[in-house]
């Protein structure tokens, strides 16, 4: 069955470097902390590299860059999906990532160099069974909700129908979005995460009791407490 990528990587033609794709893409896209953003791209590529049987990215997919023009590709140089986990696992952004070139020596290169084409990406990580799904990350196309394949029905906001927003609402509406839609009932999401979730988008330091009443609001009624 075929997928809808609604997302800001696939909505256009444009190219995304790795620096780009780690510091902003990601904890945007899934409205989540810059740290759980970095964890589902290092969870995407170690995905691929569990799941293909392909060393190098295709170069229409992933290049070496110039300074200048980050759409013109340098040929004599391959980025294997190893290098990109062991830059990740370096927790150092921006960095660079070791680049193979053609006469067997490697080089270092600026993540800001390193280009992906996101829908050709897209397409590619579909085809061998794994997704960038909006608003959930990386995961194996069989685990996708059946409510975001295509055709179904989008999620429904948990809070619907208030006259207006603060910054409060709107951070238990995302928090809802993030952790009770489609969650795992043998493995609930934890208060004290959610109470994080909630302060890293108010701006605040760590969670404190009104991050935790917050959090509880949002817990459906059903789901059993916590030992």
């Amino acid at each position: 069955m075929a997928l809808e990528f609604k997302n800001a990587y696939a909505a256009s033609d444009e190219v995304i470097s790795l620096q780009e794709m780690v510091l902003e893409g990601a904890h945007r896209e899934l409205r989540c902390s810059k740290l759980e953003g970095i964890m589902q791209i290092r969870k995407l590529f170690q995905m691929i590299s569990n799941f293909f049987n392909e060393e190098f990215f295709p170069i229409e997919i992933c290049w070496v860059s110039t300074p200048k023009n980050p759409e013109e590709v340098h040929k004599q140089y391959s980025v294997s999906v190893r290098c990109i986990i062991e830059y990740l696992d370096n927790c150092v952004f921006p960095g660079t990532i070791e680049c193979h070139r053609r006469d067997s020596t490697t080089e270092y290169v600026g993540d800001e160099f390193l280009i992906f084409h996101p829908a050709r990406l897209m397409d590619f990580i579909q085809e061998n069974g794994v997704a960038w799904v909006p608003g959930k990350g990386a995961m194996l196309v069989t685990e996708i909700p059946p409510s975001l394949l295509k055709g179904g029905p989008d999620p429904q906001p948990i809070v619907a129908g208030f006259p207006y927003l603060t910054s409060q609402v709107d951070a238990m509406q995302k928090a809802a979005q993030r952790f009770w839609i489609d969650f795992d009932r043998q493995r609930p999401p934890l208060q004290k995460t959610i109470s994080s979730f909630i302060a890293d988008l108010l701006g605040l330091d760590g969670p404190n009791r009104t991050t935790n009443t917050l959090a509880a609001a949002i817990r459906p009624d059903d789901v059993p407490n916590e030992r």
